[in-house]
């Protein structure tokens, strides 16, 4: 979708999630002359399947439609009020796990008595992150929820008192994934100082995360924190 609101492009999804960054193949429905992509478009995304490709190529020269710009599959979603840019092409989406990071959601904000939380710094882990999508919409339901803590605690005490703090540390191996995040940061209005965002392996990620974290603890024993691991990249 285009920034006006007219649709460039229809795609679908063809066959499985597949390679290190979790992206898929898709085949290109429908689209705007202006981007210069036919309906025959298919786009493969694993090594393996890129080589089959070019070997079908060199027997039909006429097939290629590999040589054009991604950029025409960015895209902006918007779940429960919250903006998501990502690129159909370079990134891993799925828009039915809706209900499942709502799950996850609802197990961090309300798995405990949610005044008490409330009152607590949170911190969450994100292992694969991808986009985002379940960091930024817990940030904007967290920031929502302490402002009207905050607002009632004001009329109810006269004092302003200062709202506990959120730290949101994402990864995800892919690099692309990781900078259309940082938009997403940008386009919710969300400080960017809350989020840790870094492009590595898992098992890098987790193992500096508990030197992180055992570092923290150090310097400050009686600082209160609640951590949760969201395990999006399980989901089907």
């Amino acid at each position: 979708e285009t920034s006006n609101g007219t649709i460039d492009v229809v795609v679908q999804k063809v066959g499985q999630v597949s390679g290190k960054y979790r992206t898929y193949d898709y085949q290109v429905l429908a689209s705007s002359p202006s981007s210069q992509i036919t309906t025959e478009t298919t786009t493969t995304t694993t090594t393996k399947n890129k080589k089959k490709k070019k070997k079908a190529k060199k027997k039909n020269d006429s097939n290629e439609h590999d040589d054009y710009d991604t950029s025409l599959m960015e895209t902006t979603v918007v779940e429960d009020g919250v903006t998501v840019h990502l690129n159909v092409a370079e990134c891993y989406w799925c828009t039915r796990l809706s209900g499942e990071r709502q799950e996850v959601l609802n197990e961090i904000l309300y798995s405990t008595n949610n005044d008490k939380s409330l009152q607590q710094d949170l911190v969450v882990a994100d292992v694969f992150c991808g986009v985002g999508a379940i960091c930024l919409l817990l940030a904007k339901k967290r920031q929502q929820l302490l402002q009207q803590q905050q607002n009632s605690t004001t009329i109810a005490t006269s004092t302003t008192v200062s709202p506990p703090t959120t730290k949101i540390i994402a990864n995800d191996w892919n690099p692309k994934a990781i900078e259309y995040f940082h938009s997403s940061i940008r386009a919710n209005h969300l400080d960017a100082n809350q989020f840790q965002l870094s492009c590595q392996e898992a098992y890098d990620f987790l193992m500096d995360l508990g030197c992180n974290d055992n570092e923290r603890d150090n310097e400050n024993d009686s600082s209160s924190s609640s951590s949760s691991l969201s395990t999006t990249a399980k989901m089907p």
